[in-house]
């Protein structure tokens, strides 16, 4: 899949919120605190977002039209100019690894606890939708959703620990969301 540049409107350059988008290259998803670009154009409202080294930028984007390169740490803002200006990427750098923010000692933690979590999802993704559920029954978890909602559930539950019950009415199920912890 290519990038038809003459319908692109808009380029900007960001920190992924959550690990939920996906690259419209390499159709991984590309995750939370990674560098991506957004390309948007005046036929679609939602940005088509890709990893910083999966898209083609150099001869297709003027450095002066990328917008949120002043809100990317050093290294992140001057690897983007790199790319836009055509220059290679170091050699001690792998192209097919995308960049990263800089770590602080909690963010090398999150990093781990999403290492643990798509390993265990991968080997969740084998079993059947019942073994699932089952497993969530186990725990005292919702067992409603389709089958990527449960790997999540249960995956999530594996590293972090078992959401409680409602401290208030001790009947609903918290669900956990990355910015926070609601009720359903």
């Amino acid at each position: 899949m290519s990038v038809d540049w003459d319908e692109v409107s808009t380029v900007s350059v960001e920190y992924a919120k959550t690990n939920r988008s996906k690259c419209r290259e390499c159709e991984e998803s590309i995750d939370k605190d990674l560098v991506r670009v957004a390309l948007g154009s005046e036929n679609n409202k939602n940005p088509k977002y890709y990893h910083l080294s999966c898209l083609e930028l150099a001869g297709n984007v003027d450095l002066k039209d990328v917008e949120g390169l002043d809100d990317l740490d050093e290294d992140d803002n001057n690897e983007v100019k790199k790319l836009v200006q055509g220059k290679k990427r170091k050699a001690s750098s792998d192209p097919a690894v995308p960049t990263k923010k800089k770590d602080a000692p909690a963010k090398k933690a999150k990093s781990e606890d999403q290492k643990k979590l798509k390993e265990i999802k991968e080997a969740l993704n084998s079993k059947t939708m019942l073994e699932l559920k089952e497993m969530l029954r186990e725990n005292n978890q919702k067992v409603t959703g389709v089958k990527a909602d449960l790997v999540d559930r249960i995956s999530d539950g594996m590293v972090h620990g078992q959401l409680p019950k409602c401290p208030k009415c001790f009947g609903g199920f918290l669900n956990f969301n990355s910015s926070m912890i609601s009720l359903r």
